[in-house]
């Protein structure tokens, strides 16, 4: 919980690369990298379909490919807890 703000915090793959955690002895296994990054993968929705990107920075900055965004003007954000947001 942020004590600023009142609300939960959210992983995001910028605290991965910041942070990354590793095991004694060597590399994570697939599960843990899994674990740690699966808040931050997202739906990107358009009027040329569905795609997927990433949540890059803590302010809310998303990557994804030009191809899945297209031409469309509006696209929509599916989070991983499954609530919508359209980006500013």
């Amino acid at each position: 919980m942020n004590k600023e703000t009142g609300r939960g915090e959210r992983k995001g793959l910028w605290q991965f690369l910041r942070h990354p955690r590793q095991r004694e002895g060597g590399m994570r296994s697939l599960e843990e990298v899994y674990e740690s990054i699966k808040d931050a993968v997202i739906t990107v929705q358009s009027h040329d379909g569905d795609g997927s990107g990433f949540v890059v920075r803590q302010d809310g900055i998303v990557a994804t490919n030009r191809h899945v965004v297209g031409l469309s003007t509006v696209v929509v954000l599916v989070m991983p807890l499954g609530w919508r947001r359209r980006p500013m």
